[in-house]
């Protein structure tokens, strides 16, 4: 047998990425003789730019910005990946938006 784990984020416990690997650690410590497969799932929450990051091979890029209601700095986080275009040999930048804390 061969499962799939693809869980998303416990909130405010485990990352989509931690409670895979937990889930699968669960499995291979039972009595279970299947393989596992993790795929941890975001729902465009917190942790869906690192789960894009981590599958896409991208770069987490710190960057400054102003927060709309006091002019304050805050600090933020995007992911930065290069893909190839569908309809072409040339890459495409893509970015996707993270959580940076």
């Amino acid at each position: 047998m061969h499962v799939l784990v693809a869980p998303n984020a416990f909130k405010h416990g485990l990352s989509a990425i931690q409670a895979a690997e937990s889930i699968a650690e669960g499995l291979r410590a039972s009595a279970f003789a299947g393989r596992t497969t993790i795929h941890p799932v975001g729902d465009g929450g917190d942790g869906t730019g690192e789960l894009l990051r981590r599958h896409l091979g991208g770069t987490m890029i710190p960057v400054s910005v102003h927060d709309p209601l006091d002019g304050g700095s805050t600090r933020s986080s995007r992911c930065s990946t290069t893909v190839a275009r569908p309809s072409s040999n040339w890459p495409m930048p893509r970015v996707c938006a993270g959580a940076g804390r």
